[in-house]
């Protein structure tokens, strides 16, 4: 690196998976003007560093162009200094000046740019004395991709910034490397560089690409957050059911070897239904079957064997004070609260009908209490 003498000085930062042999022509093209050009190199940077949401690799790539540009300065003393940046470039050159309150330079442009529509210019606006020139090419979708899929990144590159402190160009049918070439540079490049002539581009932008349009309205990062909490909570789900159905689940939607299922004592009084004593029917469809050929649906006596037809609770007088003390008590008797057991008796239950109790405001509504057994009394 040599001392210029007062020459103006352009940095070329270059993007990712990029060598950066675009800058040996740009170089050539500026220095035959008359400017003196340094290119600057932070290695390639790959697919995988650019996409990964966390800052380490990001900031080394800052850090070590913030050697470069140091350096630039230290040797040209008396030289306006001008940044030509392209993608990734983009987003070294504005965190540099942001970050750095001693880096003041000339011109600033920036092609292919991968930052956000709002990244703050106006907080810095004193570290560059002309307006950013950011060149948009209605055709470069890496931009998009770039905010579509990781964070941290913008589409500036392919919707501009479209705000103060900023100049946008648009370049019909521009993809992202058409910037990088001796034939743009002298069109476009060389006349802002000189005296902040800006040469116009397309009078009138295209509208982007289906592509680049659904890359701007359906963002990826979070369809694919979306996918892995998916597939989280489905391999999950099986050891979650089985840690809670363990632990925390109610009584009656235990598993069979659980101590609440069946009957709390030899035995215990579940409601059949409501009944109309004149018609000897349920109003609705009862909670048993009869056994025994051509028996009716409708109340059953004592002696009886039924099966359940739907699950029954198992309601026992003041269970929660005493337990089964009062198991053969009537549901109605007025000296008691009936209270619901934590048995269950599942549908098929074949149940051997102990006591049959019948009553109600009146004879049309009237309710049914079966107490009932799991074998013959004695048994």
């Amino acid at each position: 690196m040599q001392a210029t003498e007062g020459r103006p000085v352009v940095v070329l930062i270059h993007g990712i998976r990029d060598y950066g042999l675009w800058q040996q022509e740009i170089r050539r093209t500026l220095e035959a003007d008359g400017f003196h050009v340094e290119a600057t190199n932070y290695g390639r940077f790959n697919l995988i560093k650019f996409l990964l949401p966390f800052g380490f690799f990001r900031r080394q790539a800052v850090a070590e162009i913030l050697v470069w540009l140091n350096a630039v300065f230290y040797k040209n003393p008396g030289s306006k200094v001008s940044i030509i940046a392209h993608s990734f470039g983009t987003y070294i050159a504005a965190h540099v000046l942001r970050d750095n309150f001693n880096i003041k330079v000339d011109k600033i442009i920036f092609c292919g740019s991968v930052l956000r529509y709002n990244f703050p210019f106006q907080d810095f606006d004193h570290r560059f004395y002309s307006t950013i020139l950011n060149e948009v090419g209605t055709r470069d979708v890496w931009p998009a991709v770039a905010e579509s899929v990781t964070t941290g990144y913008g589409s500036a590159g392919s919707f501009g910034f479209r705000r103060p402190f900023v100049h946008d160009r648009w370049h019909n049918g521009a993809g992202h490397g058409f910037f990088l070439n001796e034939k743009f540079c002298r069109t476009f490049w060389l006349p802002f560089l000189r005296d902040g002539t800006v040469v116009p581009g397309s009078p009138s932008p295209e509208p982007p690409t289906v592509l680049i349009a659904l890359l701007n309205v359906v963002k990826l990062k979070y369809v694919l957050v979306a996918l892995a909490l998916a597939g989280a909570v489905y391999n999950a789900y099986p050891h979650v059911t089985e840690f809670l159905t363990k632990y925390y689940s109610p009584p009656s939607a235990l598993s069979d070897q659980n101590t609440c299922a069946g009957l709390p004592g030899e035995t215990a009084w579940i409601y059949a239904g409501e009944f109309d004593q004149k018609t000897s029917r349920f109003k609705i469809e009862p909670v048993y079957i009869r056994e025994g050929a051509n028996l009716p649906s409708g109340a059953v006596t004592q002696g009886e064997w039924v099966r359940l037809t739907t699950s029954r609770r198992t309601m026992i007088l003041d269970y929660d004070t005493s337990g089964t003390a009062r198991a053969l008590d009537s549901p109605f008797t007025l000296n008691g609260k009936v209270n619901y057991t934590c048995k269950t008796l599942a549908p098929g239950s074949r149940l051997y009908v102990a006591d049959v109790k019948i009553n109600g405001p009146s004879p049309e509504e009237s309710h049914v209490w079966l107490r009932v057994r799991a074998s013959l009394p004695g048994g």
